[in-house]
């Protein structure tokens, strides 16, 4: 039985029937989780008036039989998708041993399911075939924060109980008396992320120039309603990436420079979380402009980035090593262990915590050394702007526990041109 692939368009060529079934099955996968996912909150609302509280997992509960069924289909298997699912799995049984409960560890492998479904199902989808789609989505992200501050949604600031936990639909919150807009999203930062991976999607797609303009400013007006620091700063760094792109026709020393910048991400990604176990970072946050960008950060300095990595301490030292497993950090940890919870709110301290030191290093140089090869000897320029807003990000949120980015991650890593 031959497999499909994706020819030097990008396109899906020699496609058996069972291929093209598997093609459809993926589409309609990825279809119907950004919908879910663009329009979260009020669905969320809407399935609990209705006592149906279940059906806002449906699109992860497809992902997972997808996944099975590629597998089981596929005769020529991803390489990185085998290694970095295997390595999930491995850490989800030693969670299961290592933690204080194995559902804390199933449902932490649970939340990282958009990621996997990303390394798998590359092979079977061309992101030009969802342009319109996405289009269509960019425009409703748009709206719902453009309506937000003159249209009080129904769903904003509700808690609902589901199978005895409190779910927040929608947060409802400001930054210094500044309302933070979400519109459909459940919460401000989720709107602005996805908007941005949105907008990145149609600059590299999109053919008119004009068009691309026109959604990265529309982008850029929304991120600043959300209030959104960590989107605001990728959205101005790729505002540069795009632009010297453009001005320069994509040579290759840009290319290069940018991959010199992506390695500098990692870098602050890794020594700020790191140092703030040995150095403690006073910033001055006298006025009220400093106090609005920096604040926020601060915390993270204070007591976020080092009492995460702390959590490596708690049931013994050895874990800096070998990590607490799958779900010893995040939101596994907020249902099963509440009193412990911490968000890590950076990339690297979330995999760290998980996999360990070592490991964690270690997948993030293979990042690197993986964009390098994207960009510079398979020449997939698309790859690096969607990996520097995922790292760039990643510096302040754990992006890996944010669906759409965790599902971007993985379609970044695995495709292969």
């Amino acid at each position: 039985m031959n497999c499909c692939s994706i020819g030097s368009s990008g396109r899906l060529v020699l496609l058996p029937e069972c291929c093209v079934h598997l093609a459809k099955i993926v589409y309609w996968s990825i279809v119907l989780f950004l919908c879910f996912m663009i329009l979260e909150a009020p669905l969320r609302w809407k399935f609990n008036e209705a006592g149906l509280d279940f059906f806002i997992y449906i699109p992860k509960i497809l992902m997972c039989l997808t996944v099975f069924i590629i597998i089981f289909f596929k005769k020529k298997i991803n390489v990185v998708a085998l290694s970095l699912s295997f390595l999930a799995f491995f850490y989800t049984f030693y969670g299961l041993i290592n933690l204080h409960t194995a559902s804390q560890s199933i449902f932490g492998l649970w939340v990282i399911v958009p990621f996997i479904f990303g390394l798998w199902s590359v092979d079977f989808f061309d992101l030009r075939s969802f342009l319109i789609f996405l289009g269509i989505l960019f425009f409703i992200v748009s709206a719902g924060i453009f309506l937000d501050p003159f249209y009080s949604y129904p769903w904003s600031g509700l808690t609902l109980e589901v199978l005895d936990q409190d779910v927040q639909v929608s947060r409802q919150w400001s930054a210094l008396g500044v309302e933070r807009y979400a519109g459909f999203a459940r919460a401000s930062f989720n709107a602005a992320s996805q908007l941005l991976f949105l907008a990145i999607l149609l600059v590299l797609f999109v053919q008119r120039r004009w068009v691309k303009i026109l959604c990265w400013l529309v982008a850029g007006a929304c991120i600043i309603l959300t209030t959104s620091k960590g989107p605001m700063g990728v959205w101005l760094m790729l505002s540069v990436y795009f632009t010297g792109g453009y001005l320069v026709g994509w040579r290759r020393f840009w290319l290069r420079l940018w991959l010199v910048v992506f390695a500098f991400i990692l870098f602050v990604m890794i020594f700020f979380p790191l140092s703030t176990l040995c150095i403690k970072y006073e910033i001055n946050l006298e006025d009220l402009l400093s106090r609005f960008l920096f604040a926020s950060f601060d915390d993270r300095l204070d007591w976020m980035w080092p009492n995460s990595l702390r959590l490596l301490d708690l049931d013994g030292q050895w874990h800096w090593w070998t990590g607490r497993g799958m779900g010893g950090i995040g939101s596994a940890q907020q249902i099963f262990e509440a009193t412990r919870y911490l968000p890590a709110d950076n990339m690297f301290v979330y995999l760290a915590v998980i996999f360990g030191l070592p490991m964690a290093l270690c997948l993030l140089i293979l990042l690197w050394f993986r964009v390098q090869k994207l960009t510079m000897k398979i020449h997939l320029v698309h790859v690096l702007p969607i990996l520097l807003f995922v790292s760039g990000y990643g510096i302040v949120a754990n992006v890996i526990e944010e669906p759409i980015i965790s599902f971007a991650l993985g379609v970044s890593l695995s495709y292969k041109g």
